[in-house]
């Protein structure tokens, strides 16, 4: 039985905003947080080299969640990226490896890592462009997949995503030689 990369995605991906949420910074934390939140908030520019994205897209994020305080909100908004990034992380071990408990239990780990799970649960720009880097892991995959025009589409996204990385994060192009 073919094992479906779209519903161990999803599974995964709740699973892991759960484990998130419950252990979510209520408001500021240590280092870049307090910055990257006080820059939310007045729309600026936090310390060089900048990330006007990142800054847009959780101001966006915070305001649309007016109930919540804007740490909250946006330490909220690191705890959704991430866990899309494992839904992501689920969907390409599914298509590699054709096993979706192997899938799920790879994407949990992944998401129980140190790194990801601080990142998830604080104000930080790590969990949005971890988001973005493994979304150009699944176009190219899909690129790869593909043939024709198709594959040109998936590769022009691809080379989308990794342009993305001047606005929010220069280490999404870590993946770009995949």
């Amino acid at each position: 039985m073919r094992s479906t990369p779209a519903a161990t995605a999803t599974v995964a991906g709740i699973v892991i905003l759960i484990v998130y949420s419950a252990t979510l910074a209520p408001g500021l934390t240590f280092w870049d947080s307090g910055e990257l939140i006080a820059a939310v908030e007045s729309l600026g520019i936090p310390h060089p080299p900048g990330v006007p994205l990142y800054v847009l897209a959780a101001r966006a994020w915070s305001d649309v969640l007016p109930v919540l305080s804007r740490a909250a909100a946006i330490n909220l908004f690191s705890a959704v990226c991430s866990a899309f990034t494992i839904a992501v992380i689920a969907a390409l071990l599914v298509s590699w490896l054709d096993n979706r408990w192997m899938a799920f239990a790879g994407a949990l780990v992944a998401g129980a890592g140190s790194t990801l799970w601080r990142s998830a649960t604080e104000a930080e720009v790590y969990a949005p462009a971890m988001l973005v880097s493994m979304l150009v892991l699944l176009t190219a995959d899909r690129a790869a997949r593909e043939q024709g025009a198709r594959r040109r589409r998936w590769v022009v996204l691809a080379c989308y995503l990794l342009g993305m990385a001047v606005p929010l994060h220069l280490g999404i192009l870590v993946v770009a030689p995949a």
